[in-house]
């Protein structure tokens, strides 16, 4: 739903940033978290995908670009720390914010 940046909720100096990082990965497990996390990012504009696990997060990762990543420590399978250790040593997402 995201298009263009909502301007009013990004300091004029920073819109320049959110434009050229427009993909927004969040692995959390927690629903109801994870849906008003992405609903916010949404309304200021930015493409927003969820992944509830290690696995998913590195298959959507897969399908489509990633600029950064809001991750959680505790999930199931694979915990934050892990994931974000897989994350810097694969060389396709060595480069993702998170």
């Amino acid at each position: 739903m995201a298009g263009q940046f909502n301007s009013a909720l990004i300091p004029k100096r920073a819109l320049k940033y959110f434009e050229a990082n427009r993909n927004v990965l969040i692995i959390e497990d927690d629903k109801i978290m994870g849906q008003m996390v992405a609903e916010i990012l949404d309304d200021i504009g930015f493409e927003v995908s969820a992944a509830s696990n290690g696995p998913a997060a590195f298959e959507k990762i897969k399908q489509q670009p990633v600029d950064f990543i809001i991750l959680d420590i505790l999930l199931p399978e694979m915990d934050g720390f892990e994931i974000y250790t897989e994350l810097q040593t694969r060389a396709e997402t060595k480069d993702i914010r998170s």
